[in-house]
């Protein structure tokens, strides 16, 4: 089953989209609270989407994306 990685450093965030895209899509939901585990999810298995903060600490949501579309143009 597809999924989707939802990056954010609060996890009040994180669960309330959580169930956003689970009640409204078929995707299942994985998470990360920052940039370099964003990362590194992604080194182990690729995402349909990625939805992030734009400001964490460590790897701002930015950062992230520009890593991202480096490493991984197909996210």
């Amino acid at each position: 089953m597809s999924h989707i990685l939802v990056v954010d450093d609060s996890a009040v965030d994180r669960t309330l989209v959580a169930q956003l895209l689970e009640v409204e899509t078929d995707y299942f939901v994985e998470f990360a609270s920052d940039g370099i585990q964003a990362m590194e999810h992604l080194e182990a298995k690729l995402p349909m989407a990625v939805i992030t903060d734009l400001q964490m600490p460590m790897m701002e949501g930015m950062e992230l994306v520009k890593a991202m579309h480096r490493q991984y143009p197909k996210v």
